[in-house]
């Protein structure tokens, strides 16, 4: 057995998930957050969380997944899961597209609990840049023409709704402190023209002074010859490795499983199976084909889902039929 030492850079999904792994194989490792504790920032949106499960099953027992649902899901009274979606045209009151993920086989998952469940940098990665050298790191970083504004609570956070539309040149300016009435009153006015009924009220009737927060979507694919650094030593994982837009709702679905990737080939180092050179070089091989995948998938539905919605039964239909 190799001595063998894992420092892992960010403590979000994917760094849980691997040093959880690590621990239940006896390899040591350390977790390097810059959060004081779990609860020092928001964690984002809740997620659905499917693809991921497998990974979960293969490295967590049985006994650590049997309440999984009342855990980490949005529902935490309900252990099953299960997932029901529909895409709905609320200006001509028509139902554009649905699916389903049956019990057991896809969660609603609160990313907060989540990482306290699992208790990374992230895609503006500090590791990321300084692997892939600044130049690359920015040509490579592409910021998605969708722009999305969320109106949320502070604490607890919760997302009362969010709005996103196509701007290849942003026509909303960002929210700073000092211009939320007027930024309000612009998605104020797009809400009214684009949604009926409860939909439109749920953001026209939001006070003036509430806060609302712009987010920036970014994607980047993995390149092979760039993540490999000469020393073998330095390994991205998750949103470091590949943002993505979230419409598709697979970013730490890829997280969890390039953990779980990772975690059986550093297994194989400790225990002299592989090189070092070898496992890296599998683990890449394994991991930038599969999320190269889901960047160019979350990719399409989001331009479906801005520009082509009549498109979305056609959407929904390929992936049911690859899910089979």
């Amino acid at each position: 057995m190799t001595q063998f030492k894992v420092l892992i850079v960010g403590g979000g999904l994917s760094g849980l998930m691997l040093s959880n792994v690590l621990k239940s194989q006896g390899i040591g490792c350390e977790v390097f957050e810059r959060d004081s504790d779990p609860d020092a920032r928001h964690q984002g949106f809740s997620t659905t969380f499917h693809e991921g499960l497998k990974a979960l099953k293969e490295h967590m027992s049985k006994d650590r997944l049997q309440d999984f649902g009342k855990q980490v899901g949005v529902d935490h009274e309900n252990n099953a899961g299960g997932i029901s979606f529909m895409f709905f045209d609320s200006q001509r009151n028509l139902e554009l597209a649905s699916f389903e993920l049956p019990a057991y086989q896809g969660y609603r998952i609160n990313r907060k609990r989540f990482r306290n469940w699992l208790l990374k940098d992230g895609c503006l990665s500090i590791i990321a840049r300084q692997l892939l050298g600044d130049e690359k790191f920015n040509q490579l970083t592409q910021i998605n023409p969708i722009h999305g504004i969320d109106r949320s609570r502070g604490e607890p956070f919760e997302v009362f709704w969010f709005l996103s539309r196509t701007d290849q040149e942003p026509l909303l300016i960002a929210p700073d402190g000092s211009n939320q009435t007027k930024v309000l009153n612009t998605l104020k006015s797009w809400a009214s023209s684009a949604y009926e009924g409860a939909y439109r009220q749920l953001i026209v009737g939001t006070p003036d002074d509430m806060p609302v927060k712009r987010i920036t979507i970014r994607e980047r694919e993995p390149v092979y010859d760039l993540l490999m650094s000469p020393h073998r030593r330095v390994v991205l994982t998750g949103d470091s490795a590949h943002p993505m837009t979230m419409f598709r709702g697979n970013g730490a679905n890829q997280a969890i499983l390039d953990a779980g990737s990772l975690a059986n080939e550093i297994r194989n180092i400790v225990f002299s199976q592989k090189s070092l050179s070898k496992a890296v070089d599998d683990y890449y091989k394994e991991m930038i084909p599969r999320s190269r995948q889901a960047i160019v998938d979350s990719h399409l539905t989001a331009e479906i889902i801005h520009n082509q919605p009549d498109e979305l039964s056609r959407l929904i239909s390929r992936r049911k039929k690859k899910e089979v």
